[in-house]
């Protein structure tokens, strides 16, 4: 494993979020996560609000990240954020997709990160850069239980009847979508997304 998120190099709609105030992309070292919220929820504790000031965070009511208004709300962790924020309420930047996350760390390193609510290990068998791109986060209706807090997560109701659909700008983008959510569906992705135990050794970690 690198420093931090030393290697780690994030961009939305095409220009640079992480490292931040960087311009050769060096600083991930100094930071422990990045990310974006959906549901605006961790593991049962931590929630995002749009970025302020200190006096900001402290006084005002800040937008929550919300999971229907069609955007991401980023956030960068450093070890101290929880004093600056301060407590477990990050500091969020609404930003429209894509996202792209890029690694470059060489043989046998890689990264750990969270996808769909698992714990994963990403890496290149090769040691060579590689490229994560979330285009679209997929939509779904949920149940409104009574503790529901629009504080927290915003208004529930986005004025939009609530449908069905495959989304995308052009009639090939939304085929594209429907395809990869049917090889999803049929199991079809795991031999694309998980190595080999010969890939896992010629990566030059061990496994049994």
């Amino acid at each position: 494993l690198n420093v931090g998120l030393e290697g780690v190099q994030v961009s939305t709609s095409g220009e640079r979020y992480f490292p931040p105030r960087s311009a050769d992309g060096s600083g991930g070292a100094k930071y422990r996560e990045v990310g974006f919220l959906n549901i605006n929820w961790q593991a049962g504790m931590a929630h995002g609000a749009d970025r302020a000031p200190f006096c900001g965070r402290l006084c005002a009511t800040r937008e929550p990240a919300k999971f229907n208004d069609g955007k991401v709300d980023m956030f960068r962790l450093k070890l101290r954020s929880m004093l600056k924020n301060p407590g477990p309420r990050y500091q969020t930047d609404k930003r429209q997709g894509p996202v792209s996350m890029r690694f470059e760390g060489g043989r046998g390193k890689g990264i750990f990160l969270q996808w769909d609510g698992e714990a994963r290990f990403a890496m290149s068998t090769t040691g060579e850069a590689f490229s994560i791109d979330i285009r679209k986060i997929v939509s779904i209706p949920v149940v409104i239980g009574p503790g529901y807090d629009a504080r927290v997560t915003g208004d529930p109701d986005d004025g939009r009847e609530v449908c069905f659909g495959f989304v995308g700008e052009t009639p090939e983008d939304r085929a594209a979508v429907r395809r990869r959510i049917c090889r999803c569906v049929r199991g079809e992705l795991d031999a694309e997304m998980n190595a080999t135990e010969e890939e896992m050794h010629g990566a030059g970690l061990p496994c049994r």
